[in-house]
């Protein structure tokens, strides 16, 4: 029984295989990114690509482990949670109070160390936030 339980496991993890996830990457219309609002600083905008556009945008870089399941249906639920609180690919669409509410909401987030995510941060390192681009964002966040 015991030598069954690998095999059990194995055979598991190929049929999982056999279910992707739906990769949604676009579209994202001209004018509508927060790349597209001048108002937004450019060290800002760097910032938040870097750390917050694979789970709060329509344009997800989906790294190689994104294919494995039950890894991809993870990532998928975070994505997924993660542009329906915010979905920087939208931005024009939302309300200035809006805008500053999110902003408000980032500078909490990111100050707490709660965002980025901590598995996040581990694989890609560009997402650690130095101290100085949380101070950054949170001035901006305060305009």
């Amino acid at each position: 029984m015991k030598k069954l339980i690998p095999v059990i496991i194995v055979m598991a993890l190929v049929i999982m295989q056999f279910f992707p996830i739906k990769r949604i990457v676009g579209p994202v219309k001209p004018g509508a990114s927060i790349m597209d609002d001048a108002s937004v600083p450019d060290d800002i905008k760097t910032s938040l690509k870097a750390a917050c556009f694979d789970c709060h945008s329509n344009q997800p870089a989906y790294p190689w482990y994104a294919s494995i399941a039950p890894i991809s249906w993870w990532l998928a639920g975070h994505i997924e949670e993660g542009r329906s609180d915010l979905n920087f690919s939208e931005w024009s669409q939302l309300s200035a109070e809006q805008k500053a509410h999110k902003k408000r909401e980032m500078c909490v987030e990111i100050e707490a160390t709660r965002m980025p995510l901590t598995p996040y941060k581990i694989l890609h390192s560009e997402a650690r936030l130095s101290d100085a681009q949380v101070k950054a964002i949170c001035d901006w966040s305060k305009q």
